[in-house]
């Protein structure tokens, strides 16, 4: 049994799960960090459940998850980092409060590291530097827009990428958790693309 979790970097789950698998049966519970969040963790989620009807070993779903996380990418368009210095868990948004008081930052996600990408002054900008950065990756293999509280511009940022996926791409509110440290109206692209590296 494979137990996949975010990033541990992020969140104490991943911990809470270890002394868990450990207490019930350690030698049958395989418990992953992923190193990502949202739904680039979904996207390994469905790779490894893919795998395992196939019939793979949990080696070689552990080993398909550790190829997946060099290539899972989350970006986000913020109105603020205030939510983000309130939650504590990435230390330079603090300190950069003061710097990016009429800015909208876009931050990243790339293996359990939250990073600054840009910084530019409007709304619409923002979105743009998603679109550019989604583009910059080269081929993509999977592909969500992410939103909280912002439906429709999530709809026409699906509508931009549509030619960079075959299939539809997915829209997803994110979860409460992930909305207390991105605030409203946030917006985002959960990815895996064809080969390793950040942009």
């Amino acid at each position: 049994m494979i137990s996949i979790h975010v990033a541990s970097t992020l969140s104490t789950v991943f911990n809470s799960a270890q002394l868990g698998a450990q207490a019930v049966d350690p030698d049958r519970i395989t418990v992953y960090d992923s190193e990502t969040v949202t739904m680039a963790l979904g996207w390994m989620c469905l790779a490894a459940a893919r795998a395992a009807r196939q019939g793979k070993s949990t080696a070689q779903i552990i080993a398909l998850l550790d190829n997946m996380k060099t290539r899972a990418h989350v970006f986000a368009a913020l109105d603020t980092l205030e939510f983000l210095r309130r939650s504590g868990r990435v230390g330079w948004a603090r300190a950069m409060m003061g710097q990016l008081l009429n800015v909208k930052p876009v931050v990243g996600v790339y293996r359990g590291v939250v990073r600054l990408l840009d910084r530019v002054r409007t709304r619409t900008r923002s979105i743009q530097r998603l679109v550019d950065l989604a583009t910059s990756l080269g081929p993509i293999e999977s592909l969500a827009v992410l939103h909280t509280t912002a439906q429709e511009a999530a709809q026409q940022l699906a509508h931009n990428l549509a030619s960079l996926v075959p299939t539809p791409i997915p829209i997803v509110e994110v979860t409460p958790v992930i909305g207390t440290h991105v605030g409203l109206n946030g917006l985002g692209l959960a990815l895996v693309v064809a080969r390793e590296g950040q942009p």
